[in-house]
């Protein structure tokens, strides 16, 4: 065995290496940057980034909702709330719905970011 055993390190500061698996559609954002070159630069960004993402950004898998009103237990009444103002719509203009009467997005039961192992699986067997 040779004396070099050990592992490559950088000399970047481990901030600048950092890349997390940001959500979904996040790097299609034209002002997400492609790398951050200080540790306030990165703060900075990333709380008004999450802000964004957690209160104003509505994501298909949850029903068309944002991840804090799905957190906080608002999503269902929002939902009620939609289907009203659908059925109203409905109701006053049908002609406006050809194939049926419309319904909010489905809001689902179970919403995970990192499902959890099924009992009796691992990531080796699958």
């Amino acid at each position: 065995m040779s004396g070099r055993a050990r592992p490559c390190r950088s000399r970047r500061p481990a901030w600048r290496q950092f890349r997390p698996e940001w959500p979904k559609g996040c790097l299609n954002r034209p002002e997400f940057p492609d790398r951050f070159y200080s540790l306030a630069e990165a703060r900075s960004f990333c709380t008004e980034f999450y802000d964004w993402y957690n209160g104003e950004q509505r994501h298909s898998g949850t029903g068309m909702h944002t991840p804090f009103n799905v957190h906080h237990g608002r999503a269902p009444a929002i939902h009620h709330a939609r289907a009203r103002v659908l059925t109203t719509a409905y109701a006053e203009h049908p002609e406006r719905f050809v194939r049926q009467h419309p319904q909010p997005p489905t809001f689902p039961t179970t919403t995970w970011l990192n499902e959890p192992e099924k009992e009796g699986t691992n990531s080796m067997t699958g």
